[in-house]
């Protein structure tokens, strides 16, 4: 009885300190999240899809809802013929559902490029 009670405290905290807005990571959380966005980007060329090349890596944020929501803002190589594409990067977390739980999807210019989970 009081896990649960821990457990939905716990709920309601990280509901209310995010409230479901983006903030901006920095500093070690930054370099944690971008670490996941080039693994990220290992899995896609793995399974097959595009292989991206990085550019650089600009704005990182999380979002909690439902899990964890990072958005890369990025700058993309797809292939040697095309120039650099600015992206948009968003890797899901939700530990609970089968798998791993984790959605990646890359838009690019407004596009969406490749969606995979993992």
């Amino acid at each position: 009885m009081v896990a649960i009670k821990l457990l939905f405290l716990t709920v309601f905290t990280l509901v209310n300190l995010s409230n479901g807005k983006p903030r901006l990571l920095k500093g070690h959380e930054h370099y944690a999240a971008k670490t996941r966005f080039l693994h990220a980007l290992r899995y896609v060329a793995a399974v097959g899809g595009p292989k991206y090349k990085v550019s650089s890596i600009g704005a990182v944020s999380n979002e909690i809802r439902f899990g964890s929501l990072d958005i890369y803002d990025v700058d993309l190589f797809v292939g040697t013929p095309k120039p650099v594409q600015q992206c948009q990067v968003k890797i899901w977390s939700r530990p609970w559902k089968p798998g791993s739980g984790i959605n990646i999807k890359i838009s690019c210019d407004g596009t969406l490029e490749f969606e995979t989970d993992y």
